[in-house]
């Protein structure tokens, strides 16, 4: 992508000089130049985004003149699920680094920043359950649930958002009072944003509850298939685990390639990577065609 080695001295010059190396960048686009991602910019956006990283190497040369240190933001990018965003909270908390200094995020969902470090979060049910407990016994059943919700929407700012909310309501500056409360400052951006994924995925989920219908297939299983634009699995289990206690059943999201499987008389369990055998019994079949006649 680059033509030129990247190193230090070639970006202070090209970006802090007046002067421009023209063997260095002659014939070479904008889009091979930006260092954030492939869009082609305009000459008028290429300079703001020079400018930009001017600004920043400026004051970056200015602190480490002054002999201070240059402290770096550490992002953990976290697996699409709610192990993984609770495990990269665990993470950074733990890192001790200062949550100013940290940012959450998706895997694959960003493009490389300058003076950034980037740890990869590996999901750990252990260190999630922790997490989990934690939001429980200090902020409450309610407010738990809602966190939940938020980390199953389909959204890229999700994980940091929780992050931040839980910075608030697990401060050990308020009471659990204050704690229980805390997603009734709306005001806050991360904790606006946190209840409006949290609404989002309930309605979605509501709306499947009401209207996933089941076929047979030839095995005796109940199969159905959606395509959620959010994580709802999770959120469905209960419903029809409660409303069809005897009854095998799987309901596959399409969107996300998961599996919801129940067994009669036991819990429900979450499959990742499977596409189920879909091949309707002869009972099915014989309704379905009964079906499209009567319509």
């Amino acid at each position: 992508m680059y033509p030129l080695r990247m190193d230090e001295d070639f970006i202070l010059h090209n970006l802090l000089s007046s002067e421009r190396n023209e063997r260095g960048t002659a014939g070479v686009s904008y889009r091979q130049l930006s260092l954030f991602d492939d869009q082609a910019f305009s000459p008028e956006e290429a300079g703001t985004q020079l400018l930009s990283l001017s600004v920043r190497w400026q004051a970056l040369s200015e602190h480490v003149a002054r002999g201070e240190n240059v402290k770096t933001m550490t992002v953990f990018e976290c697996e699409d699920s709610a192990d993984g965003i609770f495990t990269g909270i665990y993470d950074a908390w733990a890192s001790r680094l200062g949550h100013a200094n940290v940012r959450l995020q998706l895997q694959g969902m960003h493009t490389m920043e300058l003076f950034t470090q980037y740890r990869q979060v590996v999901p750990d049910a252990g260190k999630a359950e922790k997490v989990a407990r934690t939001i429980r016994r200090k902020m409450g059943e309610e407010s738990y649930q809602i966190i939940f919700r938020a980390a199953m929407a389909k959204s890229g700012e999700k994980a940091d958002c929780i992050y931040r909310t839980l910075v608030q309501g697990l401060s050990s500056h308020i009471s659990e009072k204050e704690a229980a409360a805390i997603l009734e400052h709306l005001t806050d951006p991360a904790i606006c944003k946190v209840f409006e994924l949290s609404r989002r995925v309930w309605h979605e989920a509501h709306h499947y509850m009401g209207f996933v219908r089941f076929s047979e297939l030839k095995n005796g299983v109940l199969f159905s298939e959606i395509e959620a634009e959010n994580q709802v699995l999770p959120l469905l289990a209960d419903h029809f685990a409660d409303r069809l206690p005897n009854e095998d059943f799987l309901i596959y999201d399409r969107a996300h390639d998961r599996c919801l499987l129940h067994r009669r008389q036991r819990p429900c369990v979450l499959v990742r990577d499977v596409r189920p055998d879909t091949s309707f019994s002869d009972r099915e079949e014989e309704i379905q065609r009964l079906w499209l006649g009567f319509c």
